[in-house]
């Protein structure tokens, strides 16, 4: 991709038929937990920040919707992880400070524990895994970046933010 060009946010929209047949409003228990209204309509709160307040209210038996129904969108930029691979991407560190450039070499889910691994290669040492438990990874997509964290701590307790 060339400098002039602009690389578009990896989406992930709730369409009338993804909303029928996957989140199944008025399904009682099968219903995903995390479908959300907002002023702009239905919209997914997972890897949000209200995803931890979800999981606290199904741990407790708080909520009729009890489905945990698909991967929203970890789901959609692991399809296109292959656009990832290269990207430039900086981790960033409060405690102990950490600032690294460098680029992102893979990208894993292990879904049956609740891990996501990127694999990233600074510019100027070996390469390392920076991991997240799913139950508490935040994903913040714009048009010029992706940010992993966990939910409510930023660059605390580490931030890996990839440039598209």
């Amino acid at each position: 991709m060339s400098n002039t060009e602009t690389q578009t946010p990896i989406n992930f929209t709730l369409t009338k038929e993804h909303i029928k047949t996957v989140c199944k409003p008025g399904k009682g228990k099968k219903t995903c937990a995390y479908l959300s209204g907002g002023s702009n309509g239905l919209k997914c709160a997972k890897f949000s920040p209200l995803m931890n307040i979800i999981g606290d209210r199904l741990r407790k038996k708080e909520m009729r919707a009890q489905g945990d129904n698909c991967d929203a969108l970890l789901g959609e930029i692991l399809k296109q992880k292959a656009e990832l691979i290269g990207k430039k991407a900086m981790n960033i560190e409060k405690m102990p400070t950490i600032e690294e450039e460098g680029v992102v070499e893979d990208l894993i889910y292990n879904k049956g524990k609740n891990w996501f691994s990127i694999m990233f290669k600074p510019t100027k040492s070996s390469a390392y895994a920076i991991g997240f438990s799913t139950k508490s990874l935040e994903i913040t997509n714009s048009p010029d970046s992706i940010t992993f964290e966990l939910a409510g701590m930023g660059a605390f307790a580490g931030q890996l933010k990839i440039s598209l």
